[in-house]
């Protein structure tokens, strides 16, 4: 009776080769992950352009509807269609920075349409973020 030796394993060159598979599977995910971490950056920015936005409008919905006595000539919700936009305020981190222009009695009387800008730089190109808001008179 003869015994057949049966030989398990790999050889050296057969783990070689999975090796160098794995890695060009690994490489060719790295832009993958370039990307992904330039998209979450790109997010934050846009996340926080968002929140500073809705920050000041809850700040100027809060506002008196007329209130010159209050603020005088710098009225944040003053009609803005003869002296331009009211700002620029610039965030404590200087990255972003605020304007606002007031139409009166737009789009009908008694109400004061609101349009918010935040403009920031992203990766070289100058983005911005607008949102509109429409303030009735009570």
């Amino acid at each position: 009776m003869r015994k057949t030796l049966k030989e398990e394993g790999f050889t050296l060159i057969e783990a070689m080769i999975a090796l160098f598979i794995l890695l060009i599977g690994v490489v060719g995910l790295l832009p993958l992950i370039s990307t992904a971490i330039d998209g979450n950056a790109s997010a934050t920015r846009i996340t926080f352009g968002s929140s500073w936005v809705t920050d000041h409008i809850e700040f100027l919905i809060n506002q008196p509807y007329d209130a010159p006595s209050q603020f005088g000539a710098s009225d944040p919700l003053e009609d803005t269609t003869i002296i331009g936009t009211h700002g620029p305020i610039t965030s404590p981190d200087s990255l972003y920075s605020i304007t606002w222009t007031v139409d009166e009695d737009t789009p009908m009387a008694n109400l004061k349409s609101i349009e918010i800008t935040v403009q920031y730089t992203d990766r070289g190109q100058q983005k911005s973020i607008v949102m509109d808001y429409v303030k009735p008179a009570m």
